[in-house]
């Protein structure tokens, strides 16, 4: 009877030692994310772009915060959506119409967002003046992603140009944002759609050899989130500094001067909630 009773306390003490092991396990991890934050940024344009861009922010955060802050995105929207579903980030820097589903579909929280408004431009090459009803009429259109509002926008201004998606124009899906222009350029396409920071992104030797034909749209401009795993605490710390981080500093200045936006304001809550219509065209793109 003692032998069984101390059998049963040495495996009561393992499992003890056990879940103790898997607790502390746990705990460590839960330091090491809290030891650092991860920003995740739309891939409107190629990484190499969105790294120096976001440079100044990210050191701007490391210094206020006093941790690592690491900024990152993925091969495609879709591929980011997937890791933004994975909780990869503690806050990301999305599209209006990607907010609005993080937000409604994964419990994302908006933080702040960025002015002005986002031009949305139909691009050709240099000197091309004929109106989309003829120009795009069996030809093709190209995209850096189908399922950017941008996008969306440019297909409904096609629309009212009495041109539909595959009955009067294809489109052809570039590898990012930025290299639309190439496309163009290289004939693959008549005319192609995207942000003015996207045209902005382009190359100077490619850039110089487009035209902005015409400047159709002004979209909700991109939304810093927070994950819901964030601590409410430091999201709330992160949306200040983020508020702060103007062109008074010179982290600020440089952010500004790289990405082509103005300003870093409080959230609108009726901004996001007039992309509705488009919440459902983007979970189907990028789920």
């Amino acid at each position: 009877m003692t032998h069984l009773f101390q059998t049963c306390v040495h495996h009561a003490r393992y499992i003890t030692l056990l879940a103790m092991g898997a607790w502390l396990a746990a705990a460590a991890h839960m330091a090491m994310a809290a030891a650092s934050l991860e920003v995740g940024v739309l891939p409107n344009v190629s990484a190499r772009v969105l790294m120096t861009q976001y440079e100044p922010m990210q050191s701007h955060l490391h210094k206020q915060l006093g941790l690592p802050v690491l900024v990152s995105t993925a091969p495609s929207w879709r591929e980011f959506y997937q890791r933004l579903k994975q909780g990869q980030y503690q806050l990301v820097v999305v599209a209006g119409n990607v907010a609005r589903l993080a937000e409604k579909d994964l419990g994302y929280k908006p933080l702040v967002s960025y002015e002005p408004l986002v031009p949305a431009v139909f691009v050709t090459k240099k000197g091309v003046s004929t109106q989309p009803s003829v120009l795009m009429n069996g030809q093709k259109l190209a995209l850096g992603n189908p399922a950017s509002l941008v996008a969306f926008e440019g297909a409904r201004w096609l629309d009212q140009q009495g041109l539909q998606s595959g009955k009067h124009y294809q489109t052809l899906q570039v590898r990012a944002d930025d290299s639309v222009g190439s496309a163009i350029i290289r004939g693959e396409a008549a005319a192609g759609i995207m942000s003015m920071g996207e045209f902005r992104a382009h190359a100077p030797e490619v850039r110089e050899q487009l035209s902005i034909h015409t400047r159709f749209a002004e979209v909700t401009s991109f939304v810093v989130m927070a994950s819901p795993t964030l601590d409410a605490a430091m999201a709330e710390r992160v949306r200040k500094l983020l508020l702060a981080f103007d062109g008074q500093v010179d982290d600020g200045r440089l952010f500004f001067e790289r990405s082509g936006f103005k300003a870093i304001v409080p959230f609108n809550p009726s901004a996001l909630q007039q992309l509705d219509a488009y919440v459902d065209s983007t979970r189907k793109l990028l789920d």
